[in-house]
């Protein structure tokens, strides 16, 4: 946050029961202030640190709360920062950041943390019932804007006054520590500037931060709770917050009927509950008429449907808006469908496989984070086809058709696979054909 309160010395980790339970107390009230946040409060991971002057959080969603604000601050204000800090890496603002040229010469993770991150959140927060914060939060209206927009223009604006009419940064912006999280401290910076918060943040997100992909899977969970809340409790959930669920779970790219329609041997209109004629499998009324000569033969119907197994590469090289892009992709291709399919999460192995039909399917199985090579999974598919039933991922269907979600930075077998199709969506600014087989689709962020 935008805080008037000096860093005061050197930060440090402390031990405290009495903070450790004032933290427990605040971050209830926060759970309780936005219950659909649930999940993006409770996987903070929280440290008490002396010497911060206020708090902040990692990139790896590692909470810094000062003992001394925690003191100080009634459990209301806590509950309102505990919000705020979370909604930094839920809005993934330090890769925002890096994609915005924050750290890059010229840019300035002070504005981008206090007059575009902060002003995006806060204006969201205000909404929320009990929402009190220390001191007055930076809004959009803190620099003559419009709310409801977003923290890349908030800090394009600031940045070309900045620019062109030479204002002092320091002097508007108080004194942003929200840490490398909202994009403030964060790569580009120099070295550490002698308080030893920089490496505390790094030392704390290798112990206790998180991935990539479990953020992504936090984003979605969220997202969804969101977009619950917004059902069933019309006019009571920020706009912005609806605004952000709507884009994490936006609509396809992908036209799925058609995809599936060509790729499979049966038309997707073939939805459970229809069906083909066949006298393969008898019917269920055929015991009331009688067998034998003279009785008519009644027939069946069987349920078509393309087998359908969603890869999704879950390697470091791909970052949070594209693993949450690529959920969003399969899940309507589930919708698509009409049906269950076979989810595998992997990166230069097959970490997990299972059925899925939901957003919480998904995120059960979701795994990885290591390098990237396609081959396993073709591979698994071919043992499939070919009878073999891999003990570690159960009793697997061969697919008709392979989608893999991906970046294309990986190895792919050289020689296209045969009884069924593969279409490689690709995702992200920095893609490449991961094979001269297949068809790709790219998928705009």
């Amino acid at each position: 946050m935008s805080n008037p309160v000096k860093q005061s010395g050197p930060v440090v980790r402390v031990e405290s029961v009495a903070a450790e339970q004032d933290l427990a107390k605040a971050r209830e009230g926060a759970r309780r202030m936005a219950t659909y946040l649930q999940r993006a409060i409770y996987v903070l991971q929280p440290v008490l640190v002396k010497g911060l002057g206020t708090w902040g959080v990692t990139k790896g969603g590692v909470l810094l709360a000062d003992v001394d604000c925690l003191a100080k601050w009634p459990t209301g204000e806590s509950a309102t920062v505990y919000v705020h800090e979370a909604m930094h890496p839920l809005r993934d603002h330090h890769a925002r950041a890096a994609a915005e040229g924050v750290f890059e010469p010229g840019g300035s993770p002070e504005v981008w943390n206090a007059a575009g991150a902060d002003p995006e959140i806060n204006d969201d927060i205000r909404e929320l019932p009990g929402a009190k914060f220390p001191w007055p939060p930076c809004v959009p209206e803190t620099y003559g804007f419009k709310p409801g927009n977003t923290a890349e223009a908030y800090y394009r604006a600031v940045m070309d006054k900045v620019r062109t009419e030479g204002i002092a940064v320091g002097l508007p912006l108080g004194n942003p520590q929200c840490g490398s999280g909202a994009g403030n401290p964060g790569p580009g910076e120099g070295e550490d500037d002698g308080s030893g918060r920089k490496a505390l943040e790094e030392a704390l997100d290798k112990e206790y931060g998180r991935t990539p992909t479990q953020q992504a899977k936090d984003r979605l969970i969220v997202s969804a709770a969101i977009q619950a809340a917004v059902e069933r409790q019309r006019g009571t959930v920020p706009a912005g917050f609806a605004r952000w669920a709507e884009v994490v779970r936006r609509p396809p790219q992908v036209s799925w009927q058609s995809e599936l329609r060509g790729y499979t041997a049966h038309s997707i209109t073939h939805r459970p509950g229809g069906g083909s004629p066949t006298f393969r499998k008898p019917n269920r009324r055929q015991a009331g008429i009688g067998y034998g000569v003279g009785k008519p033969l009644l027939y069946t119907t069987v349920r078509r449907r393309p087998n359908v197994w969603l890869a999704l590469d879950t390697s470091g090289s791909m970052g949070e808006t594209e693993l949450a892009a690529g959920i969003a992709e399969m899940l309507n291709c589930l919708s698509a469908m009409g049906a269950d399919a076979t989810f595998l999460s992997c990166d230069a192995d097959v970490h997990a496989v299972g059925r899925v039909h939901s957003p919480s399917d998904f995120v059960k199985l979701i795994k990885g984070g290591g390098g990237t090579d396609f081959r396993p999974v073709f591979a698994l598919a071919d043992e499939v086809k070919a009878g073999k039933h891999p003990f570690a991922f159960g009793n697997l269907e061969a697919p008709d058709l392979l989608v893999f979600y991906t970046d294309g930075y990986g190895t792919a077998p050289e020689v296209a696979p045969t009884g069924y199709n593969t279409l490689w969506l690709l995702s992200g600014d920095n893609t490449t054909l991961p094979a001269a087989w297949g068809k790709t689709v790219k998928i705009r962020l």
